[in-house]
């Protein structure tokens, strides 16, 4: 269990087994509070890729307490570090913790890929587009948000995508961003297109369970290019 001596001493970062996820009930408050239920997986997934060796799930704490959590899924075609969701209790998202714990996730997906013969491109994960957002405000966190990925490493990719329906609702526009394990590393479109392919097949459609009737048009969208604005 690695120990992080600054800024906050008492901070550590570890993966949860099925039993301890099962019962951290403030990863779970941190999970809900935190991202709408159209963008949230339910626990059986969630319990279920771990239980498939698929995928891990890590925390953040202070002493005893978790102040942050993170999801990820491991992809194996093309082998990506798939980072399903990651948050910070708000009362401790101004201790870098963010910063610990995003480098955390894919150090511990990286090297879980590589136990498998796998060597991982990179990192890949979703986030919602400032301009699509309904206020002011939310816009602005929205757009510290990705200044906060690309501070450590993450671009926009260019590609028209959306989060498949996770809870019956309509797919929802997002951007993908990804972070590469070597500086300077492009994707072309064609690797663009595999990793979301790999991205709908062994997750939303293998996991949670969303028909290739639903994705498969999705994916189709993707191929429509666009510019870090939204703008075609």
């Amino acid at each position: 269990m690695p120990k992080i001596n600054d800024p906050l001493p008492a901070l550590t970062l570890e993966n949860e087994n099925l039993s301890m996820l099962r019962e951290d009930v403030e990863w779970w408050k941190i999970y809900e509070e935190s991202f709408p239920i159209s963008e949230r997986e339910s626990k059986g997934v969630i319990f279920e890729r771990i239980q498939k060796n698929v995928g891990m799930a890590i925390h953040a704490r202070l002493g005893e307490r978790t102040v942050g959590m993170a999801s990820l899924h491991l992809l194996y075609d093309p082998a990506t570090v798939y980072l399903i969701s990651i948050a910070i209790s708000p009362e401790e998202r101004k201790h870098h913790i963010g910063s610990f714990l995003f480098d955390y996730a894919w150090e511990s997906g990286a090297a879980k890929l590589r136990q498998t013969q796998k060597e991982p491109i990179g990192m890949v994960w979703e986030v919602e587009r400032p301009e699509l957002a309904n206020t002011q405000e939310e816009k602005q966190q929205r757009e510290r948000r990705i200044q906060f990925y690309e501070s450590h490493g993450g671009q926009i990719l260019p590609c028209n995508y959306f989060l498949p329906p996770l809870q019956g609702t309509d797919a929802i526009p997002m951007y993908l961003m990804f972070r590469p394990a070597k500086k300077n590393q492009l994707m072309d479109k064609k690797n663009i297109m595999a990793l979301v392919h790999s991205m709908y097949l062994q997750n939303y459609n293998a996991m949670n369970g969303i028909s290739l009737s639903v994705l498969m048009p999705l994916l189709e969208k993707t191929r429509h290019e666009k510019t870090h604005d939204g703008r075609d």
